[in-house]
């Protein structure tokens, strides 16, 4: 519960060897080389987007200067990326090409869950760190989703920006169901596109918004 940079984080090897490590391992098959021109970068999920997307200029910069790099990022990595390169101020000019791997862009209905309810996934994993997460913010006097409200700005630059709660259409949302990150990058911008190569499926089922009772 202290204040980090990015040089504090690195990836979780339950990920690492699951997910990252074959990815990696292909990267470096193709001839790149750990900490010379292939780096990983670690980040805070609990912060917002925005301060993760200015960490990742900033490591652009200390990592690849003078260079553009191409960057694979996975799921809210994605969005990290996204903004960095539409939003940060020269940010752009140090990123050649974008792949983005299952990343929410116009956000993630398991968001609002955690956000309005501080309801953990399903999912063991995801549950474990979260509920790790919470027990390392020591705020015993706090209800879960004051703590995720209060410590993890990132959870609600997550949630969706089209209409995910039925029969309320996403403009006569509150505040603080909306998300105002997603929606400064919507539409598309032109640069993206052309930069960037969305990996998305379609064999499983996925939310499509929620049904809710006042």
């Amino acid at each position: 519960n202290l204040p980090t940079t990015y040089a504090d984080w690195s990836l979780v090897p339950i990920f690492t060897d699951s997910y990252y490590q074959p990815l990696i391992s292909t990267l470096k098959n193709s001839g790149l080389t750990e900490n010379q021109n292939l780096f990983t970068f670690g980040y805070d999920f609990r912060k917002s987007i925005v301060d993760n997307a200015n960490s990742l200029n900033t490591f652009l910069t200390d990592k690849t200067p003078g260079k553009k790099a191409n960057i694979v990022a996975h799921s809210m990595g994605g969005l990290v990326a996204r903004y960095c390169f539409e939003k940060v101020t020269g940010c752009a000019g140090k990123i050649g090409k974008i792949v983005t791997a299952g990343t929410p862009h116009q956000g993630l209905i398991k968001a609002y869950q955690l956000w309005e309810g501080g309801q953990f996934d399903t999912d063991p994993t995801l549950k474990f760190m979260e509920e790790i997460a919470l027990h390392a913010t020591n705020l015993p006097y706090l209800t879960d989703k004051d703590i995720i409200q209060n410590r993890f700005p990132g959870v609600k630059d997550l949630l969706p920006t089209f209409d995910y709660i039925s029969g309320k259409p996403y403009s006569s949302l509150s505040s603080q169901a909306k998300n105002p990150v997603l929606e400064s990058l919507q539409p598309f911008g032109a640069n993206f596109i052309s930069q960037t190569t969305p990996l998305s499926g379609n064999s499983q089922n996925t939310y499509s918004g929620f049904s809710t009772t006042t």
